[in-house]
């Protein structure tokens, strides 16, 4: 083998210039919280002037801060979750909250509201012409039937193919959690598999503490089912090893019996197929292999950030282990076997410093001693972005994957950023598949473009030279040794979203941001790439779908027009400069005047062209970011912002403001987003998420003067995300980590509103109104949407329908009230944008039982009538002419 004759020099990896001791080196505590991993990351790179996950050395060349763009996801799904304390919750409050929540979750409403929830889904369920559905963790083979193979995906389930990828279903939408990091599948009886929950390569820069603040899905253990994944069991739970992330599980083939587990806590090993587990070797471990000749052989990869990552071997089926190298300056190894050569393996190092490519291994001998074979650094770096591997950093500890192909031992695929193969052994390398093909990216001649990052890459086992590439975008597939690729995500739906928006003057059309896979947009029945990079906030102009507003990170915002066709980074055009936000940047549109865009950044800004100027507003707060931001549909110039901790108020159109946080829970949890009614500027919803039971929402009528807890019953003690007034009938909904909950007025309760929807985190919440429609953003599962509920009136106290007629009217419209018009409170109208058009408390009569209203002054158009009465709401359809 060439292997054995090229050896390369041990000392010839260069640095970029950054502390060679990993950020995390600094932290001390056992159990640190995340305000002292946020100040350490903080501190760690404060000298390099980070902006947007890039820097620029002394020299003046750019390169990419390794690890940034992780540590921010990581930081907005963690801090507001975490809270004032910093203290990460115990993994089992989801198997408990969710074992409380399980049973009514697809009840239907009480009789009082008319109709349930349906939800369904709107994918993306194809990438066919956008980035990526979403990050695929893992694949497992069916041991008989190559038709059939499973994907697990970081927070949207496992889902099964049985035609080769052509379809896919999924059956863990009940779990407790959604995410897989791993599938095991039994050699002989298909129905008996695995699954390690949670997300196992989520912020894989920040496990340096064995303990629970990695991924964005917690891990509840390791499930198993009997009956193909149709029931589910926990064999090594929460209980067991609270804390614990799972990134790998194998079934060992010769003794079925015996499992083996990678974890954050040490090798976990059954050895009677899950009932009992032990800890059979300490430390956090990513990877293991059997060798392919004798299972009693066990390879295991130790992960380390700040260095000292090795490979552990065990003879004798883990009763013991020898540490068999000696690396430095290494944090995490991938390691492949192949039965071509059964005692043969190799594996592949990420440098510590950089997360680029350190170096790969081989050993001749079942792992008794190691050689070094290659080596990486500017021109060999096959783990970074460039296509000519002429940078240094990549993300080694987040996407790093190595196969040999099971024929041959000279054929291995390494995956980092972009898919590398050799034919020789390791002597040279060329591009199989590459994340971009710009000119800047210096791309080999004609490589095909497949997403970037890669999580597993492995070959079939029933289907010689069948290799399989799982990626942040989805899953592929290639049949002619990684030349061509072909997409087998259709039908899968894992999306994972930050914010969405319904276009209001055409049900057909929204807008969704989405984490890996740029911010899309939606168009009766198929999705379309708009921008690129991780989606954030997004808007669609309520008065026409030709104005569009997308976001990346950190507050870059973009104003798409589709008549003329045009991209302009409008955010650009801040004096100064592009300023820095907050991973999700807040920005509105003025709902009575959209050209006028407001963006919070440390300052308040305000374009009243579509974001072509902007003028810096007064502004409250100094040097912080602003998390939230929201302006009164029925009184513009009334404006709230705030962050995590406080809320403020201004009445003049953002020039003076006023602190209204007093009697909110702030110093117990965070605030995590708010609503404000769309027919009165005082009265506005808050939802705090966290761990703190009974703070979850939040009200005030008074402009943020008082606040009243509204949390009462039925919500479960997790996050509460978002919130959603209903304009027409004053419903609310809220978003939460377990799906969506709607408030019963007459219990005052909350109750669950989940009819079809998976058990996922809801992150944002969105109203159709012409269609009656209620979206949901979800951070795993994709878009849903259900209709919006009307709040019943007593059938005892109806005597008719509050038929409506004539309608279509142009003139005067008649409202047959029955006996109801003694306890009628309001009459509303709301046009399709769900705005108030018109109020009264005088109930306008005809001076018998039936309301009259004049409708002549209206614009011709849809609108909805909303009559309040003692007994509840009740919303009516009216075409004006």
């Amino acid at each position: 083998m060439l292997r054995k004759f090229f050896l390369c020099g041990l000392g010839l990896v260069l640095g970029l210039g950054l502390n060679a001791q990993h950020w995390t080196s600094s932290i001390t505590s056992d159990q640190p919280t995340f305000h002292e991993i946020q100040q350490a990351f903080n501190d760690h790179w404060a000298p390099y002037d980070v902006k947007d996950g890039w820097y620029v050395d002394q020299d003046g060349a750019r390169h990419k801060a390794p690890g940034w763009k992780q540590f921010k996801r990581w930081e907005w799904y963690w801090q507001q979750r975490t809270g004032p304390s910093g203290e990460f919750p115990s993994n089992l409050v989801e198997c408990q909250e969710w074992e409380k929540i399980a049973k009514d979750a697809h009840q239907p409403l009480p009789g009082h509201f008319k109709g349930t929830s349906n939800w369904t889904s709107l994918g993306p369920n194809s990438s066919a012409n956008i980035a990526g559905i979403g990050r695929i963790n893992c694949i497992a083979f069916h041991p008989t039937n190559a038709n059939t193979f499973w994907v697990g995906t970081p927070a949207g389930g496992m889902w099964k193919t049985t035609n080769g990828g052509n379809s896919w279903t999924t059956n863990t939408d009940d779990l407790p959690v959604l995410g897989v990091s791993w599938i095991a599948i039994h050699p002989t009886q298909q129905n008996t598999m695995y699954i390690a929950t949670g997300d196992g390569d989520a912020a894989q820069s920040l496990t340096a503490f064995g303990h629970q603040n990695y991924g964005d899905t917690k891990s509840v253990g390791i499930l198993k089912s009997t009956n193909g994944g149709n029931t589910w069991t926990t064999v090594l739970s929460a209980q067991q090893s609270d804390g614990v992330l799972i990134r790998k599980v194998m079934i060992d083939p010769a003794y079925p019996d015996y499992i083996y587990a990678a974890t954050s806590l040490g090798i976990y090993q059954s050895t009677d197929a899950g009932t009992t587990w032990n800890n059979i070797l300490g430390g956090h471990f990513m990877d293991m292999e059997f060798n392919p000749g004798n299972s009693d052989i066990v390879y295991a990869a130790s992960y380390v950030p700040g260095g000292g990552a090795q490979v552990f071997t065990t003879t004798d089926y883990g009763q013991n282990w020898t540490q068999t190298t000696n690396l430095t300056g290494v944090n995490r190894i991938e390691i492949a076997v192949t039965p071509a050569a059964p005692n043969n393996a190799d594996f592949v190092c990420s440098d510590a410093n950089t997360n680029g490519l350190h170096s790969l291994w081989w050993t001749n001998n079942s792992g008794a001693s190691w050689s070094q074979y290659f080596t990486g650094g500017p021109g060999t770096n096959l783990l970074g972005w460039m296509g000519d591997a002429s940078d240094n950093g990549g993300q080694g500890s987040y996407d790093l994957t190595l196969a040999i192909d099971p024929a041959n031992y000279s054929n291995i695929y390494l995956g980092g950023v972009n898919l590398w193969r050799t034919t020789d052994g390791g002597n040279s390398w060329f591009i199989s598949n590459i994340w971009s093909g710009e000119s800047w990216n210096n791309p080999p001649p004609n490589p095909q473009v497949v997403h970037a990052d890669k999580h597993h890459v492995t070959f079939h086992p029933l289907q010689p030279g069948v290799l399989f590439d799982c990626n942040d975008g989805g899953v592929y597939k290639s049949t002619n040794g990684g030349n061509t690729w072909t997409d087998l995500s259709d039908g899968i739906v894992n999306s994972q979203m930050y914010s969405i928006s319904s276009a209001q003057t055409d049900p057909g059309i929204l807008l969704a941001g989405l984490q890996d896979n740029g911010s899309i947009g939606y168009e009766t029945g198929s999705w379309q790439e708009l921008t690129g990079g991780d989606g954030m906030m997004c808007h669609v102009d309520p008065t026409t779908t030709n104005y569009l507003y997308t976001t990346y990170a950190n507050g870059v915002i973009y104003r798409i027009s589709l008549a003329p066709p045009g991209i302009a980074t409008i955010s650009e055009n801040i004096p100064g400069g592009q300023p820095q936000g907050e991973w999700v940047t807040p920005f509105a549109l003025d709902p009575g005047n959209p050209a006028t865009i407001y963006a919070g950044y440390e300052q308040l800004w305000r374009s009243s062209d579509r974001g072509n100027s902007w003028v810096q507003l007064g502004t409250p707060w100094f040097g912080q970011k602003m998390n939230y931001l929201g302006i009164a549909p029925s009184a513009t110039n009334v404006i709230y912002a705030g962050y995590l901790n406080a809320i403020f108020r201004s009445a003049n159109g953002g020039t003076n403001w006023q602190n209204v946080t007093a009697n909110l829970p702030v110093s117990s949890a965070y605030i995590s987003g708010f609503s404000i009614d769309p027919t009165d500027p005082n009265a506005v919803v808050v939802t705090l998420s966290g761990y703190s039971a009974g703070n979850k929402v939040y009200v005030t009528t008074n402009g943020g003067g008082s606040w009243v807890n509204v949390t009462n019953t039925g919500l479960p003690n997790l996050p509460v995300n978002c919130s959603q007034i209903d304009a027409l009938t004053g419903n609310v909904y809220l978003g939460t980590d377990a799906g969506v909950y709607l408030y019963d007025s007459q219990t005052t309760s909350w109750q669950p509103f989940n009819m079809n929807l998976p058990n996922v985190v809801v992150t944002d919440l969105d109203a159709q109104y012409s269609s009656g429609l209620l979206r949901a953003g979800t951070f795993g599962r994709g878009l849903w949407e259900t209709q919006l509920l009307s709040v019943g009136l007593d059938e005892e106290n109806t005597v008719s329908d509050l038929l409506l007629f004539p309608n279509p009217a142009s003139d005067r419209v008649t409202v047959r009230t029955g006996n109801l018009l003694s306890r009628i409170r309001a009459v509303r109208l709301f046009n399709n944008l769900g705005q108030q058009v018109y109020n009264t408390a005088n109930i306008p009569t005809d001076g018998g039982e039936d309301l009259v209203l004049d409708v002549s002054r209206f614009d011709a158009g849809v609108y909805h009538l909303s009559i309040e009465t003692n007994y509840g709401v009740r919303t009516q359809r009216l075409v004006v002419e």
